[in-house]
Order: structure tokens, then sequence, then C-alpha cells
């Protein structure tokens, strides 16, 4: 499960589940529901969070849509999170010397002078199903900080975490990453292999890009007709071809979500 609603617990209230699915939403990832003795409180956090995440574009598939839509084959040996695509765009920049089997240290200073341009990868194998997660730490001075971070992509050989995903964290914990002891590659549970840790950096063709943005029917114009079609192609409706997909992808990660569909109505309403 890739969001934890909490609720299993009866004093989480409908709110306070719905908060955590809008929260956590992102494209791929599973909500596990309880519903367990006719839990009112699960259904009526749905009412509140299926709307907003409608607005906002996202679709509700059942795990066989979601890994077909994904390009993913499911695998019996893996305990699944969230089912993304692999991400595009990047270019191997550094090589990770992996302290042991089991763990590789990041650089920090490194990872900060990236900013938001950065992934990182590693193959694994994993006794447990389990991926490997990026752990943020600080053991000096108080309070002391271990903060697991899951990947944005995995398959049961090969992971990536985005930097996004790890400022995220450290915005929640209120931190940054001069702040920490040790920035760490390793196992979430049981026992793992590291191997090929790499920094990947954003690609950039050097080339100039003449493509309007949003224009995803290629007809030299940004409008509603845009929209509309990438919400079809969204939803697999036959016919629904884009002519120019990458001047949908408005967040700039090698493929088109719904994400990308919330920009572009946000785009629209410049």
């Amino acid at each position: 499960c890739g969001i934890d609603c909490q609720d299993y617990m009866a004093n989480v209230t409908a709110q306070e589940r719905a908060d955590y699915i809008l929260n956590g939403a992102k494209d791929g990832v599973i909500v596990l529901l309880h519903d367990a003795a006719g839990n009112q409180q699960t259904v009526d956090a749905l009412k509140i969070a299926m709307p907003e995440l409608v607005r906002q574009g996202y679709e509700f598939v059942t795990l066989t849509e979601l890994f077909e839509r994904q390009g993913e084959t499911p695998k019996k040996n893996i305990l699944y999170s969230n089912v993304a695509k692999y991400p595009q765009g990047y270019a191997p920049k550094e090589t990770v010397s992996a302290d042991a089997s089991d763990r590789a240290a990041l650089d920090p200073k490194l990872l900060q002078s990236l900013g938001k341009s950065y992934a990182v990868e590693t193959e694994y194998e994993s006794a447990t199903g389990y991926p490997p997660v990026i752990a943020l730490q600080k053991w000096s001075g108080s309070p002391t900080i271990w903060h697991t971070i899951q990947p944005y992509y995995f398959n049961g050989e090969k992971a990536v975490f985005l930097a996004e995903d790890i400022q995220s964290a450290l915005e929640q914990l209120e931190v940054g990453l001069d702040d920490l002891d040790g920035v760490q590659l390793t196992a979430y549970s049981g026992e793992i292999t590291l191997r090929n840790v790499r920094i990947l950096t954003k690609t950039d063709s050097g080339e100039p890009d003449d493509t309007v943005k949003g224009d995803v029917n290629a007809d030299g114009v940004f409008d509603t007709a845009d929209a509309v079609l990438m919400h079809k192609s969204l939803l697999t409706v036959p016919d629904a071809k884009l002519a120019d997909w990458k001047a949908g992808d408005l967040n700039a990660d090698g493929q088109l979500t719904a994400a990308d569909l919330t920009l572009i109505k946000k785009l629209l309403m410049q």
C-alpha cells in the first residue's frame, strides 16, 4: 500500500483519512482501505477524496489496468506500494561507491548542488521483496532523525529515487541536506544487495524548442481542444492520439500522467 490512511484506527476521522489520501496522491500509487464492520468513516472519507482527485485529473483503475498502463509486468516476489513508469530524460553523472553490499552513502553536498535535477538509481536483489530506501539520518543534536524515502520506481531489479521526493521529505522534516549527518541508500527490511549505484541528472538536448507548451494536437496553438484530447488519451479512448505528447509533459518527467493534465488545466486558466 502506497498510502497509510490509518483507517484501521477508530479515532481517525473521515476528514483525516481523506487528507492522507489527497496528500499522498501521485501517479501509480496503490491505496488500500479498510471497511471492516461497515466502517462508515472510510466510506465518508472516499466521498471527500474521490471528487477532489477527479477534479485534479486522477483516475481510479484496477491493479491489472494499472500495470498495463505503466508498461510493467507484475512479479510474484514484490510487495508493491505503487506502480510507476521508469523515469525518462536522465543520464548518468556519477557512480557511487558502496560502503557495503547492502548500503551506500550519498553525498549531501552533491545532491544539494544539483537542486531538483537529479535522480538516484540502483540495481538490487531483495530477499524480502521490499525495494531499497533512502534514509535521511541525524544522530548529532536533538531531535534525532531516521526518515526513509520509498523509490519512485522499482521492479524487483532496479529502483529509482527522484529529487522531488527527497526534497518533499526534507520540507516535511523542516531540515536541509546540510543539517543531516548522513543520507544513505539501504534496506527497508531484511537482506538486500545493491549494485551499480548512480547519480543521474536531467538531460538537455541543447536544441531550440519551438514546441507550443500544451499543444498536444500540434495545430500551433494551445486551447481547450488540447486539454480534451489529452484527457481522452489518458482514459485510453480509441482514436485519441496525441500528435506531440512531449508538449503535454509539463512537469518534464518524460511521461504523461494525471499530474500533467492538472497542469494543462491550470495553464488554460491563465
